[in-house]
């Protein structure tokens, strides 16, 4: 058993993980919730769903706001090969708030399957 402690504490302190951007697609279009019309001023909640495997984990989610609405950017921590082939959904989470009324787009950008960039546009409006 002691041995079993020893083996995690070495891969804990020689992490080969690596941020990346989050995959938004496995199969079709990428899962994202967020209302169609929204109170200006009032925070809301956009939530994304990244695709890895289930040792990947949401790192971060960064957002850019501009007058025409939002780009929502989200990244994820990738184990770098030491877990299983499996594919796992990883959630993320984040809130916005428009101060103009009227159309609004949510960008989310991440990855496609092949690595690329990928940005889908989410319209909302603003009364």
């Amino acid at each position: 058993m002691m041995v079993v402690g020893m083996g995690l504490a070495a891969s804990c302190t020689d992490d080969p993980s690596v941020v990346g951007l989050g995959v938004l697609t496995s199969r079709g279009d990428p899962h994202v919730t967020v209302p169609d019309v929204v109170d200006v001023g009032e925070v809301f909640t956009v939530e994304v769903q990244t695709f890895g495997n289930s040792c990947f984990a949401a790192e971060s989610t960064d957002v850019e706001m501009t007058s025409e609405g939002a780009t929502v950017t989200v990244y994820d921590r990738d184990p770098q090969g030491r877990c299983t082939a499996d594919i796992a959904a990883v959630e993320h989470h984040t809130t916005l708030h428009f101060d103009t009324a009227g159309m609004k787009v949510i960008t989310i950008h991440g990855w496609d399957m092949g690595h690329h960039d990928f940005y889908w546009p989410v319209a909302v409006t603003a009364q």
